[in-house]
């Protein structure tokens, strides 16, 4: 019986970039494995390294702390195909409530790199990938990270929300409104043939940028008498009975849609005394909602626009176009149910 350890030995013959060598093959097949008609199909696939400064974020209620954070990341090195697979790197964020990269993990088998599960936000210079799902988004002059490229990762944990800019221009699109549980951290994940920097501010690396209003360099997050370091994120699983366990989300985003199931109230028919209150209880809900807007930055503008922060439903209850007014309406009165 081969065990694990032989079979990756063998694999580890038979393959050079990616394709089988002729020789080895028939070595192994007439010597180790006799009698066999077996034909060794394998592959190089790059093993992908998380890197992670020793800075942990979060808010808590009270807390002093700032809420928004800012780092950058700067390309080296980056070697287009050290195997038969593409380059890989990521820069972003991630959360200690549950990412754990695996070497040799990926879809399905637990996180390899950012971006691969539901714990880790990441950018690839076109793509934002969570949950092993990447999207597509538009920057000036877009192209995957390569030599001299600089990431501004900014992180908002009042909204919340994560957004980048490559080379100091925009990127058109951001993470909103994710589970802001746990503690965050810069987090940068690359394969093979793949050099980086982190410039966390200061004496930590100065920015090649300025940050944008409001937001402090990741540096000052670093607790007192402790000392900045850059450390692996990774954790090796034990093998039992030559099993291996697996790591990250048990389900994939697909399958974690979420179905409303309202409680049925079409039945249920108010006193006179709370229909007379049910537009006042829709006007606070929608003044409620302005001042969260307001304090996170929003403006009125006559079109809405996420990245300018305008929208045109910053007026007053009465102003508020008739659609918008109903809705306010309608789900007063379902609470009021």
């Amino acid at each position: 019986m081969l065990t694990l350890q032989v079979l990756d030995v063998l694999c580890s013959l038979c393959v050079c970039h990616g394709v089988a060598v002729r020789s080895n093959q028939h070595l192994i097949c007439d010597n180790l494995l006799p009698g066999r008609d077996l034909l060794l199909q394998t592959r190089l696939v790059n093993h992908v390294s998380s890197m992670r400064p020793n800075i942990f974020l979060g808010v808590s209620e009270g807390s002093a702390q700032y809420r928004k954070w800012y780092y950058e990341l700067m390309v080296d090195q980056v070697l287009p195909f050290v195997t038969a697979e593409a380059t890989h790197l990521r820069v972003g964020w991630a959360t200690t409530d549950g990412y754990q990269p695996y070497p040799g993990g990926g879809e399905g088998w637990g996180g390899n790199g950012l971006g691969d599960d539901l714990y880790s936000y990441g950018f690839d210079g076109l793509h934002l990938w969570s949950g092993c799902i990447s999207r597509t988004v538009s920057s000036p002059n877009q192209h995957l990270l390569r030599v001299d490229d600089v990431v501004s990762c900014c992180l908002d944990l009042s909204a919340p929300s994560i957004s980048f800019r490559i080379n100091g221009q925009p990127v058109q699109g951001m993470f909103e409104n994710f589970n802001s549980d746990g503690l965050f951290f810069p987090v940068a994940s690359f394969s093979a043939g793949v050099k980086v920097r982190f410039l966390l501010g200061g004496r930590q690396g100065e920015f090649k940028f300025l940050p944008p209003p409001g937001y402090a360099p990741c540096f000052e997050a670093v607790l007192p008498r402790e000392k900045l370091r850059v450390e692996h994120s990774q954790e090796y699983k034990e093998d039992h009975s030559e099993t291996r366990d697996l790591l990250g989300p048990t389900i994939t985003l697909s399958q974690a849609a979420f179905t409303p199931t309202p409680v049925d109230t079409s039945q249920v028919v108010l006193p006179p005394h709370l229909e007379r209150i049910r537009e006042k209880l829709a006007e606070n809900i929608h003044e409620l909602w302005v001042m969260n807007k307001i304090d996170l930055g929003w403006t009125y503008g006559a079109v809405r626009d996420d990245n300018k922060r305008q929208h045109p439903c910053l007026v007053e209850f009465s102003k508020l176009p008739e659609q918008e007014r109903s809705y306010n309406l309608q789900m007063s009165l379902e609470t009021l149910k």
